[in-house]
């Protein structure tokens, strides 16, 4: 397999260079993405390490994406993006549910 000349990565094929590509899911997890929005809306200076490279669509959770979205745009207009403020943002655009926009990145402890 050679490498697309655009990009260093080589495209999935079966056993054969003829047959056509595999489809297969990307990886994910979200676990991952759940822990990474938290350290954004705690911290909006980690949105500096991962805002060249990573965009809404990037993320398999779809709700994962719109909070990611609603924080990027926060960050970028210069205000800060925590849970509160990416829900208030969220909500007036209508485009998470309520339960998501409110309960998804909770800073609040644990109920025991």
């Amino acid at each position: 397999m050679t490498p697309a000349p655009d990009t260093n990565v080589a495209p999935l094929h079966g056993g054969d260079d003829n047959e056509p590509p595999i489809h297969r899911s990307p990886p994910h997890n979200t676990e991952i993405e759940a822990a990474l929005l938290g350290a954004i809306l705690t911290n909006n200076r980690a949105f500096d390490r991962v805002g060249d490279f990573l965009r809404a669509e990037h993320f398999f959770e779809p709700v994962h994406g719109r909070i990611y979205a609603a924080a990027e745009k926060l960050i970028e207009q210069g205000q800060v993006a925590s849970p509160l403020t990416s829900s208030i943002s969220s909500k007036r655009t209508r485009r998470l549910p309520r339960s998501a926009a409110g309960n998804t990145c909770s800073t609040s402890p644990p109920r025991w």
